[in-house]
């Protein structure tokens, strides 16, 4: 049991982490820039969304969604296995719980792609 909440922590802890390090990076980033490269990432940005891409300010509010929903799925999941006696019951909440977390991301896996672009970019 203590081995499938472990590994439920690590997968909430090693998606949520980076996602929140990204998420802070760019608004770190923008307020460091001297105001001419912030003007030039701005131009940027700006020049990307009249050409159709997903705004930089979209893309990071999936992300923050995606580190949110994940984060409390695997929570909820950690915490129903502390209650479950059974080793299929577990290996099975485990297999469940991965699953869910792959859809989230692979429904978010568009707002990723924007963000490593943008950041390609700037």
């Amino acid at each position: 049991r203590k081995h499938v909440i472990h590994k439920l922590q690590t997968l909430s802890s090693s998606i949520t982490r980076p996602l929140k390090e990204v998420i802070d990076g760019y608004g770190r980033m923008m307020r460091t820039l001297h105001p001419f490269e912030r003007t030039v990432a701005e131009l940027t940005v700006s020049s990307r969304q009249r050409n159709g891409a997903m705004s930089l300010d979209d893309a990071l509010t999936h992300a923050a969604r995606l580190k949110s929903d994940t984060g409390t799925a695997l929570k909820e999941a950690a915490a129903q296995a502390a209650k479950i006696e059974s080793q299929t019951e577990l290996h099975e909440l485990m297999t469940t719980s991965f699953t869910q977390v792959e859809s989230l991301v692979n429904s978010r896996e568009k707002s990723l792609g924007v963000i490593r672009d943008y950041s390609r970019s700037l």
